[in-house]
């Protein structure tokens, strides 16, 4: 048996007993959040979690407490991408970084939209690799769907409502 399970045991059920979760600071009762995520006196104080990130914490929570599991700060830290507007806000930032500045040929020419750049420009598919490979980035920008690509990501990220009408987004576990 492992250390954590040590100090976590679960019941026959797979669930974490209602004793540690108590140790915890969480009870199934004292924790569930409503669709509206109020921030409730219970949240105030979590150790290690930023008081700025507080929302997001709860959001990442309700889930996992749902599931009979208890929330880990470190896993919230490295699973919270950050607050966007929408999820396809953060996809397109996550293109414009991880695509358009590393030159990731590949994604380009994935989620390259050749029919439009040929309806646009009359050029085919060799011309359109051409302007990929070319690395003129703002060119290709321009037929990047990001759509398609927002959509590709929901495999790999997830994002919960936050207040004001925003998203929390956070990878998949």
């Amino acid at each position: 048996m492992g250390n954590f399970e040590a100090k976590h045991p679960r019941a026959k059920d797979g669930k974490f007993t209602e004793k540690h979760r108590a140790e915890a600071g969480l009870t199934l009762e004292s924790a569930l959040v409503d669709e509206s995520y109020p921030v409730s006196e219970e949240w105030d104080d979590i150790p290690g979690v930023d008081p700025a990130n507080r929302a997001a914490f709860e959001a990442y929570s309700k889930e996992l407490i749902a599931n009979g599991l208890v929330p880990d700060v470190e896993e919230f830290d490295e699973s919270f991408q950050g607050e966007y507007a929408s999820f396809d806000d953060f996809a397109a930032g996550y293109a414009n970084d991880m695509v358009f500045d590393c030159e990731d040929y590949e994604a380009m020419s994935e989620f390259f939209d050749y029919d439009a750049y040929k309806r646009d420009t009359g050029l085919g598919e060799e011309e359109a690799e051409e302007l990929i490979e070319s690395g003129d980035t703002e060119a290709v920008k321009r037929y990047f769907d990001y759509g398609a690509f927002a959509k590709d990501m929901e495999d790999s990220y997830v994002s919960e409502d936050a207040p004001g009408g925003n998203v929390f987004v956070f990878i998949r576990n």
